[in-house]
């Protein structure tokens, strides 16, 4: 994050911004899987897997909120400023009709310049509903498997200019590209294993127990 501000397009930054349309908010999607994980060990351990479970949905669902009142805002301004401006400040646009917008504001498709973080980390908060299952269970490997295999297809095959991949978020359909999210997901899950010796406790029996080395 520091090198990408204070020393963007040098040797210094290169190492930590090769990867596709992830930049210098990595630190932030770092710790966000760093906490993830700590706080949902202990609930684990204390409350089980259930209730880790339901908060995890009631966190994915109120990113949901979130991010679609900036669409529907979106979706708003759309119908009351002139296209041009809009389409200035937005970089969406103006034209479709108001159904069809509402429509992709509905389903985190209609995504205005600066207002599209929130479904990067709605996909990852979705993805923890598997992962964390998974930790609990000490299936750590697997799960660093896949988060590893994910970011290679993003070096393997890039998505280019077109956003045609699966592997991106479109701010609208047959927009540009604006974010990778299996390239981020390898900064989110990376944080997992930082916190492997703590101990994960087996779900709902309150009894605890480390992860394999």
């Amino acid at each position: 994050m520091i090198s990408l501000h204070f020393a963007a397009g040098t040797i210094a930054s290169a190492p930590t911004h090769a990867f596709p349309y992830v930049d210098g908010m990595s630190a932030f999607v770092l710790l966000s899987g760093l906490v993830l994980g700590i706080v949902h060990q202990r609930w684990i351990g204390r409350l089980g897997l259930r209730y880790s479970t339901r908060r995890l949905v009631q966190r994915v669902a109120v990113l949901y909120v979130c991010q679609l009142f900036i669409s529907l805002a979106a979706v708003a301004a759309s119908e009351a400023v002139a296209p041009k401006t809009f389409r200035e400040l937005a970089v969406l646009p103006a034209n479709p009709s108001l159904g069809t917008k509402l429509e992709w504001a509905a389903t985190m498709r209609y995504l205005p310049s600066g207002g599209n973080i929130l479904l990067l980390y709605l996909i990852l908060m979705a993805s923890a509903l598997v992962v964390v299952p998974l930790l609990a269970q000490r299936a750590w490997p697997l799960v660093l498997g896949a988060s590893l295999g994910l970011f290679a297809a993003t070096m393997i095959w890039p998505t280019g200019t077109t956003g045609t991949s699966w592997m991106t978020i479109e701010s609208f359909p047959g927009g540009p590209p604006i974010q990778n999210w299996a390239a981020w997901q390898g900064v989110f899950e990376l944080a997992h294993p930082c916190f492997s010796c703590l101990p994960w406790s087996s779900a709902g029996t309150g009894t605890a127990g480390g992860w394999p080395s």
